[in-house]
């Protein structure tokens, strides 16, 4: 299972954090809860990070594919069905034929440029995760939802 935004890093991985338990799924946390436990730093963009799995043994990822989600998921589609020998792979413990990836819904769009431009041009670290947290915040309720969702499916998927 793979969430995915293209948008910010932090929301797709706050979806995978809820769904292993790690984020409540009944309320909305504190901005301190999700700077302490949102990760930062920079990372690949179209790279999965695992995340861990769940209590039915699927494996949590998270992606960020930027701007060109679409692509980036036909791009890993077409790896998947052209590259996976399912008798010859030892990638995983899952059939990578098998993930399915949900989209977490967008922080507003304001919060989202206002961000992106205090943490990376004007490099202001501190103040661009305040605002992050504070998007997240916003549309907490919505990522949970859709988590729950996907936690009520996922019984099937393993």
């Amino acid at each position: 299972m793979i969430y995915y935004s293209d948008e910010i890093a932090q929301i797709s991985q706050v979806a995978g954090l809820i769904h292993l338990n790690k984020l409540p799924m009944d309320r909305v946390p504190t901005v301190d809860q999700l700077l302490e436990i949102c990760t930062f730093a920079s990372t690949v963009q179209g790279m999965p990070l695992f995340l861990g799995k769940d209590e039915f043994g699927n494996e949590v990822f998270r992606i960020n594919f930027g701007k060109a989600s679409g692509l980036g998921l036909q791009t890993v589609y077409y790896l998947l069905t052209a590259f996976f020998n399912p008798v010859d792979s030892n990638l995983t413990d899952s059939n990578p034929l098998d993930w399915k990836f949900f989209k977490v819904c967008s922080m507003p769009k304001y919060l989202t440029k206002i961000s992106a431009f205090i943490l990376h041009t004007l490099r202001m670290d501190q103040p661009g995760k305040i605002l992050v947290v504070y998007g997240i915040q916003k549309i907490y309720r919505e990522i949970a939802g859709l988590v729950k969702t996907t936690k009520e499916l996922s019984g099937s998927f393993g």
